[in-house]
Formats: structure tokens, C-alpha cells, sequence
């Protein structure tokens, strides 16, 4: 489990000072926020392995400049350092990962007097930070060269305002459609209009025939327009913290930059072309998913676990290998059917494998892999008679594929964040017996020749019999 800690400092300058402190943990013990000047300008603590956001109200009685001193070190973890006003506008000063950052006479020019507040949020992060700040006067930011005068932009609109809206290579394109679910809410209002136009229509298919579809017809709801403008709505009160944090990613990865270069290296390794249409979102709460229905309808989550500056490599080449792949599926007799989907993840896992040069347990499931090598003969014995049957008649595979819930799981004891992708293992394991059997490059026979002639011609099923 993650450990958490959330403590929140109120206090101001002028008048008064309260500081409040909200603790909690999963188990595990870590280090509470150190805050022992809460009477002044200044803030200073030594943290680990912490979340959570620290906050100082201060006035600007005479001009819109604020002084600020002294440093933030992060070693490990990510950190951000923002200016909020009372209508809730945020002005960020810098964000980071592992990193140090000093601040030496540095003139931070806000829109006008008034209430703000300084936030230091931090997710996972040790280190410590040690700075001070005070109003400057107008004549300050040219009075002389001590001083550097920093301009700030606002935290969140003005970093996806720069963004393009769409990504395209080859016949491949990307909807950045987190942009515009962002800047819905400048101005401290919500544009319903800009969420239909810009995020909604652009991806109506994807909305209509994946997301409203998958999650059941309850769920479907959330994926119409009603239902879309209503989580929308709310979506950056709720999660402000958590969505400062997924574009962070951008400040260390260029995902133009990765797109291309993994599609350029899929096509190159695979010899076929892909296309396909993906949107990059912030999903509904408890509604994540990477991946997609068809080529039409990738989807990548900014919410889920996978979006950080770690595990997005991965994640990229799994699911371009899907775009390349799901043609040939779509011709194939078992395309549509236990086979098909199980060959499908399977050579996607198969190609992150070689592609990235990782080992099995990078590949799969960490620690968790030996489990499934153990349980490897109960898993194909109680899938195999699901393999040549569509999902109506095959729903377990189907289930353990992670593409329906229409019916419970037939394997038990097995680790919930595996439960339902237990056919990408099958399929990784089908494709690792073929190559030992034919070859180091004779994965791609899967590009070309008839699924049942690939699985047939692995010797998998002779390898499970013979297995103790």
C-alpha cells in the first residue's frame, strides 16, 4: 500500500496564525511535515516518502511582488511550488522530480494586492525545503542587478494551453483532449460548451462505442453528454493535486517525441503499417483504462496507475503493437474468438519483451510472475476449451482477458491486478514456446500465417502436458 500523509497549515501573516494537522497512514510508518516557524514569512521541514500539500496564507498590502529565498531539494518523489488567490486561480512557481531547486532574490510578479496563499504539494517525495518570502516594493524589480524578476505563469491552463491539440503520424493520430477538459475551467467558470466541441465530438466514437459500452449501461451514462458534463464539471476541484501531478510526466517525457519514435520502431521490427485514432484523457473516478475496442478507439487514462515518466515507455509500445496487430486479427478465422484476443495481448507483451530488452518479470507481473508460472498448467487447462469460442460462448477467457464481465472468474487464488489479464501470460507464453521452436525472429510468423497454425505449431499444449 502507498503510505499517505496530509497535513494542512493555515495561517496569516498580519493577523493571525493557526496551523492544523490531519494524519493518516496505511500501515506503514513515515515521517510527519516539520514545521516549527509557523509565525513568519517562511516554511521549513524535512520530509520522507510523504504526500500531501503544505499551504501559508500572506497579504500583499502595497504592491503585487513578492521576494523569495532559499531552496527545495528533492531526492526522490515529486514536488510542486504554487501561488493560489482566493478565486482559486494558481500560479505555478516551479514543479519537479528529483530535483534541487534555489531560489535567490527572485521577484515573483502576481496579477494584483490581496489574499494568496503558497501551496508545496508534494506525492511520494523525501527531502526537505528551507525558503522565505516577503513583499517587495514596486521599485524593487528595477531597482538594481541583485534581483532577477521571475514571471509566472498560471499553473495548469497556461501549460496545456501550449499543447497541440492532436498528434498525427502516419495514418495514426492522437486527441489531446486533457487540454481542453483543463481549460474548461479558466476563469474560475465551467465551459460546458468547450468540453462538447473539443473533447466530446472529436471522440464521440470512442465515447459512444468503447467507454459507453464497456463499463456497463449504468456506467454507459457517465460517457453521454449529460452525464460527460457532470464529472467534467467537477473534475479539477476534485482532483487538483492528482491532475498537477499526471502533467507532470510532460515536463520529463515529450510525448510527441515517444509516439513517433515507437511507432517508427514497431513498423521497422514488425515490417507492417499501422493506423488507428487514440485519445489521451482524464477519465471519470474509478473508470481507468489503457487500451481500447478497435484501432478507432485507444484510449490512455491519465489517471491510471501506468501514466508516469516510468512506466509510459512500456505503455506506449504495448499498445502501438495492438494498432499494428488488430488488422491481421480482423482478417483472421479466430481473430474474434479466445485465440485471437489471447494471441493479441500475448504478442504485444511479447513485443514490449524484446523491444525494451526486458526480462520476464519486467515484462509481466514483477513478483508476481512466479505465481503464474506455478499456476501455468491450471490456467491454459481451465482456458484451452474456451480458445476457439466468440465471447458469448467463451465469456471465462473473455473474463481473464479483461474484456467482459459478464461472468466470474473460473481461476481462483490469484492476485486481484492479474485476475483479468491472465490471457496476456497465456499468450506471452504460446508466443516464447514458438520462438524456442522455430527461431529467435519467428514471432513475426504471427504477422502472416493463420492463428491456429501458430498456436498449433508452438508445441504449447505438448510443454503444458508434460509439465509437473
Amino acid at each position: 500500500m502507498r503510505k499517505t500523509i496530509k497535513i494542512i497549515i493555515l495561517s496569516l501573516f498580519i493577523l493571525s496564525c493557526k496551523t492544523q494537522y490531519s494524519t493518516s497512514f496505511d500501515g506503514i510508518e513515515a515521517e510527519r511535515f516539520n514545521n516549527k516557524k509557523t509565525n513568519s514569512q517562511s516554511l521549513k521541514s524535512d520530509f520522507k516518502i510523504a504526500t500531501g500539500e503544505i499551504s501559508k496564507e500572506f497579504v500583499l498590502n502595497k504592491s503585487n511582488l513578492l521576494l523569495l529565498n532559499g531552496m527545495i531539494a528533492v531526492t526522490d518523489g515529486y514536488f510542486s511550488l504554487s501561488i493560489v488567490n482566493t478565486n482559486g486561480d494558481e500560479w505555478l512557481i516551479t514543479n519537479k522530480q528529483d530535483q534541487t531547486i534555489e531560489f535567490r532574490n527572485e521577484i515573483v510578479e502576481l496579477p494584483n494586492k490581496g489574499n494568496y496563499k503558497i501551496n508545496i504539494s508534494l506525492i511520494n517525495a523525501s527531502g526537505y525545503y528551507d525558503f522565505k518570502w516577503k513583499e517587495a516594493s514596486d521599485n524593487l524589480k528595477n531597482s538594481n542587478q541583485n534581483y532577477s524578476r521571475k514571471l509566472i505563469e498560471k499553473n495548469m491552463f497556461d501549460k496545456v494551453r501550449n499543447i497541440k491539440d492532436s498528434i498525427k503520424v502516419g495514418n495514426m493520430i492522437i486527441q489531446n483532449a486533457f487540454k481542453y477538459q483543463i481549460l474548461a475551467h479558466q476563469n474560475s467558470k465551467f465551459d460546458s460548451l468547450m468540453i462538447l466541441k473539443k473533447v466530446y465530438l472529436p471522440n464521440k466514437y470512442t465515447f459512444d462505442n468503447c467507454l459507453g459500452l464497456i463499463f456497463g449501461e449504468e456506467n454507459g451514462k457517465k460517457f453521454k453528454p449529460n452525464g460527460f458534463f457532470k464529472w467534467n464539471k467537477k473534475l479539477l476541484h476534485s482532483h487538483k493535486e492528482l491532475i498537477a501531478s499526471k502533467l507532470a510526466v510532460l515536463d520529463t517525457v515529450n510525448i510527441n517525441e515517444l509516439f513517433k519514435n515507437h511507432l517508427n520502431a514497431v513498423q521497422e521490427l514488425t515490417g507492417q503499417k499501422g493506423n488507428g485514432n487514440w485519445i489521451i484523457y482524464f477519465g471519470p473516478k474509478d473508470f481507468q483504462i489503457f487500451g481500447g475496442c478497435d484501432r478507432n478507439s485507444m484510449i490512455l487514462d491519465m489517471f491510471g496507475d501506468a501514466w508516469n515518466s516510468k512506466s509510459i515507455n512500456d505503455l506506449f509500445a504495448h499498445e502501438i503493437e495492438h494498432l499494428i496487430f488488430e488488422p491481421i486479427a480482423e482478417k483472421d478465422t479466430y481473430g474474434n474468438s479466445g485465440l485471437g484476443i489471447t494471441l493479441d495481448e500475448g504478442l504485444a507483451v511479447y513485443f514490449t519483451y524484446i523491444y525494451l530488452k526486458q526480462d520476464a518479470n519486467q515484462a509481466l507481473y514483477g513478483n508476481n510472475t512466479k505465481i503464474l508460472f506455478d499456476k501455468e498448467k491450471e490456467i491454459f487447462k481451465k482456458l484451452e476449451p474456451f480458445l476457439y469460442k466468440t465471447e458469448e460462448e467463451g465469456c471465462p477467457i473473455y473474463r481473464h482477458c479483461g474484456r467482459s464481465n459478464m461472468c466470474e472468474p473460473i481461476i481462483k487464488d490469484i492476485p486481484e491486478n492479474i485476475q483479468d489479464e491472465l490471457c496476456y501470460f497465456l499468450g506471452f507464453r504460446i508466443i516464447q514456446k514458438y520462438v524456442e521452436k522455430h527461431g529467435k525472429n519467428s514471432w513475426k510468423d504471427l504477422y502472416t500465417i493463420p492463428f491456429k497454425e501458430f498456436y498449433e505449431n508452438s508445441g504449447y499444449k505438448e510443454y503444458i502436458e508434460l509439465k509437473q
